[in-house]
C-alpha cells in the first residue's frame, strides 16, 4: 500500500498513465523538480535512518512534522472554518500544517494515448 505522499513523489519523476493516457506533472521546472526530489529523498533517508536503523522504534510525530517543515514538504496554515469542520483537534484560527503546493495533487495533462 502506498501513501498519497509516495504517489505524489513518484509523479514528480515519472509520467503517470491513467485510462491509457500518459501524463506529465504541470508547472515544475527541471531545476525545481530536482530540488523537490532531493527534499523527498532527505526526508526518506532521515525517517529510515532514525526509525528503522536508529535507536528509536517509533516515529515521533513532532519530530517528523519538524523535519517535513524544514525540508519544505509542509507549510503552516491558519485553519479556516472549512478546514476545521468535523475536526476535534483544532478549530478556526489555529495553526495547522498542509502539504506544500508542489505536493498538492495536480491535474494531469494528457500527452499521448497508449498504443499510439
Amino acid at each position: 500500500m502506498t501513501t498519497q505522499a509516495q504517489e505524489d513523489g513518484e509523479r514528480l519523476i515519472m509520467p503517470s498513465i491513467k485510462n491509457g493516457v500518459t501524463a506529465q506533472p504541470q508547472g515544475l521546472s527541471p531545476a525545481l523538480r530536482a530540488q523537490e526530489v532531493e527534499a523527498l529523498a532527505k526526508f526518506a533517508r532521515s525517517i529510515i535512518a532514525d526509525y528503522c536503523w536508529g535507536y528509536s522504534t517509533e516515529p515521533d510525530g513532532g519530530d517528523v512534522q519538524e523535519l517535513a517543515e524544514r525540508l519544505g514538504l509542509i507549510e503552516p496554515h491558519i485553519a479556516t472554518a472549512e478546514d476545521a469542520e468535523g475536526q476535534a483537534d483544532f478549530g478556526p484560527g489555529d495553526t495547522i500544517y498542509k502539504f506544500s503546493g508542489w505536493l498538492q495533487p495536480e491535474p494531469l495533462t494528457p500527452t499521448s494515448k497508449e498504443g499510439e
